[in-house]
């Protein structure tokens, strides 16, 4: 009578934590459901990962990630630190610092800093929209394209970010890059 009601008790504490985990399987399940109709529903272009597609529906890139564009005829965002052996060298090195000023003082005079110095994760997809106004006649030129189309999609995609102490305009250069494309 003893073994009864023990292997009994055995069994509903089976039942019981088999029922447990089921209900607690169905809420995890049930709660991340939730989140990716949600997600869709209200954010569907970052749900997706801010995907690229072209005119023949094939995924390009994101929006969120820097691309390299070695063409003319694209807008060109900062360097990549793996794209060139001197980022492995300190900040602080004379080595460096005379590069970067080679490089800005013949190839980048009339830029920013921000275009030859590098995107210290490799990701960053943005430039300064004064850099965009820089570039824009190059490729206005070399697309056979209308100034002022370039300079009003700049425009519209131009971004600001107030913050308490400076304010920041930037563009990201992936989507100024698949706008072009599709003019």
């Amino acid at each position: 009578m003893i073994r009864e009601t023990f292997i009994g008790k055995l069994i509903i504490e089976f039942i019981t934590s088999i029922g447990l985990y089921i209900l607690s399987f169905l809420l995890i399940i049930g709660y991340s459901y939730l989140l990716y109709i949600s997600g869709h529903k209200f954010w569907p272009n970052q749900a997706t990962g801010s995907l690229i597609i072209d005119q023949n529906k094939r995924i390009r890139g994101s929006y969120l990630i820097a691309q390299e564009y070695n063409s003319d005829k694209y807008f060109k965002g900062r360097r990549q630190a793996n794209s060139q052996s001197k980022c492995n060298v300190a900040l602080h090195s004379r080595e460096i610092k005379n590069s970067l000023s080679v490089e800005y003082d013949t190839l980048l005079k009339p830029f920013d800093i921000s275009l030859i110095s590098s995107s210290s994760s490799n990701l960053d997809p943005y430039i300064m929209t004064r850099d965009a106004v820089l570039q824009a006649e190059n490729i206005a030129k070399v697309r056979n394209i209308d100034l002022d189309i370039i300079k009003q999609i700049i425009r519209d995609n131009t971004i600001f970010a107030n913050w308490p102490f400076f304010t920041l305009d930037i563009v990201n250069v992936t989507k100024l890059n698949s706008l072009l494309d599709e003019l």
